[in-house]
């Protein structure tokens, strides 16, 4: 991560300290991973449109996300304004997105 991603991270966090990190899509189960089905209303998914409906979630930083349980850890593990890779299946397709993570109220 270069120093303007660190230095934009560290602002996010430092103004939004009471927040938790959130992706905000609807998804389902599907063999390869996370099947994303939409996206929740203002969320950063919804805003950024770096995602689609019917992409594959496979990781998250680095994280494998065979299930939403494991989706929701690995966006956990991150801090709310964090730039994250997000690993994923595109028309059968791998691709590697990045994505500025949105935060929800604790």
């Amino acid at each position: 991560k270069g120093i303007v991603e660190e230095f934009r991270d560290l602002a996010w966090q430092t103004k939004h300290p009471w927040k938790t990190p959130h992706l905000g899509v609807r998804m389902k189960r599907v063999e390869e991973g996370v099947k994303v089905t939409g996206f929740l209303p203002n969320s950063s998914a919804a805003r950024a449109k770096v995602l689609r409906v019917d992409d594959i979630i496979l990781a998250v930083a680095g994280q494998p996300t065979p299930d939403a349980r494991a989706l929701a850890a690995a966006v956990q593990a991150c801090q709310p304004g964090q730039t994250v890779n997000i690993e994923l299946l595109r028309d059968g397709r791998p691709l590697v997105v990045q994505h500025l993570l949105g935060a929800t109220r604790d």
